[in-house]
């Protein structure tokens, strides 16, 4: 224990010492606008407020204002590339110490076993960007991680998308074509912080903390085709999506599951109110192997339908910075055929629902205090074992501190209470800490 403690020590230290010294340019994004970080991102990274939002929804082109980048223009050029390319890294070290001794069967971090010792990872959920204006209303963006994610047990991979936007019908309309390793059906176009869209979340524990983490409604892989539009404080989009990434054995007549999300911004003095609706429903048929889960060739039929509703509040109290996100998935049901298979991929034969409520405030600009509690019903079907019952609560505190608009400090300790005597209480003490350059 001594000596793992000593190598955090020397890790934080050298986070916190070493690296800002070379990291003192901000990420891609804020190169390309001329502007802090803090300009698009409300409280902490990466959560947008209204700026960021109206960024995303160009495409990452603004075409609504011009960034100070030359542009690499011409009579015989029809492309309006950066001059400089818009490439980040975001490197994360992180420490995870849990009670869990791995055998719980509701949704935790997979079948990881943690040991008394915690542990250690060391740009295991780093990630290279690139992105930005491509041509004339086109822009998208690229994510290359290594290692594995807080909220998965497998590889990042790649993640993309290519958006085409325009500023119409006072405001933004654009689609999307996306290719997402983990971050779910809303990859495409999401830019509220409810949890739909897996970076867009107050706490890096998205699965101890959102509902819509943690019922994979907000999450997994998806490749798809997105349509949007956002003005006038009304955002609505609709799509069809593929939950994989691999096309093998896809049967593409059969496997375009629709979806839809609706919200509406109502502003009252300093605070926005924006509710919001969203639903998935459909069936897709492909093989096994498209979602990662051997090389035995079988057809699976995948029928889904989850929806529900949310809500994001941002304001000021006494000058202080606040957002409150409520999420409600009131149906998450995900089944296969042959009815025999319960888990492949990310996905698993469930019919489940969660309700989520987090709220962070921060006292200074750089500072950010947050809570959270989630309550958790599911059925499981499980092999040999026929459907089981989890019901759950989980409770949450964390501080994300940035030190600088690129290193940021994060602490997340989670306990949670079951319902039933399916499994033991357990805890997580959650450690992060992130350089982006």
């Amino acid at each position: 224990m001594k000596t793992l403690a000593k190598q955090t020590l020397f890790l934080l230290l050298l986070t916190l010492f070493v690296l800002p010294q070379s990291a003192e340019a901000i990420p891609g994004f804020a190169r390309q606008m001329g502007m802090e970080c803090s300009a698009c991102h409300a409280q902490n990274i990466p959560m947008l407020n209204r700026f960021g939002r109206e960024f995303a929804r160009s495409g990452f082109t603004m075409s609504s204002m011009s960034g100070p980048q030359t542009l690499i223009e011409g009579s015989d050029i029809g492309l309006g590339l950066p001059s400089i390319l818009n490439g980040s890294a975001v490197l994360r070290a992180s420490y995870t110490l849990s009670s869990d001794d791995g055998n719980v069967t509701g949704k935790g971090r997979g079948n990881t076993t943690m040991s008394d010792r915690g542990v250690l990872g060391v740009f295991d959920k780093s990630v290279l960007i690139f992105g930005g204006r491509f041509a004339e209303n086109v822009g998208g963006i690229a994510r290359l991680g290594s290692g594995t994610d807080i909220n998965t047990t497998s590889s990042v991979g790649l993640s993309a998308k290519v958006t085409i936007a325009y500023d119409m019908l006072d405001g933004i309309v654009g689609v999307t074509l996306y290719s997402a390793g983990g971050t779910g059906p809303f990859s495409g176009m999401e830019s509220y912080n409810t949890g739909l869209y897996t970076p867009l979340r107050m706490f890096e524990n998205g699965k101890s903390t959102n509902a819509a983490q943690l019922t994979g409604v907000g999450a997994g892989s998806a490749t798809g085709l997105q349509a949007y539009y956002g003005g006038a404080g009304l955002f609505a989009s609709a799509g069809i999506y593929v939950p994989a990434q691999n096309s093998t054995g896809l049967d593409v007549g059969h496997s375009l599951i629709p979806f839809g999300r609706l919200g509406y911004e109502i502003i009252f003095g300093s605070w926005t109110l924006t509710p919001g609706v969203y639903g998935i429903k459909g069936s897709a048929k492909l093989s096994d192997t498209a979602l990662n889960a051997g090389t035995a060739g079988i057809l699976v039929t995948i029928d889904r339908e989850a929806y529900g509703l949310d809500l994001q509040v941002e304001g000021t109290v006494a000058e202080m910075q606040m957002m409150i996100i409520l999420q409600s998935v009131l149906k998450n049901e995900t089944s296969f055929d042959p009815a025999t298979i319960n888990h492949i991929g990310n996905l698993r034969a469930e019919d489940d629902k969660a309700t989520s409520l987090e709220v962070q405030i921060n006292p200074i600009s750089k500072l950010g205090i947050k809570a959270a509690a989630l309550t958790y019903d599911t059925v499981v079907e499980s092999t040999g074992k026929g459907p089981q019952t989890i019901d759950k609560n989980t409770y949450s505190f964390g501080v994300n501190y940035g030190f600088r608009q690129n290193l940021i400090f994060d602490v997340e300790y989670t306990y949670t209470d079951p319902k039933t005597a399916t499994y033991d209480a357990s805890s997580d003490l959650f450690l992060m800490a992130t350089v982006a350059f």
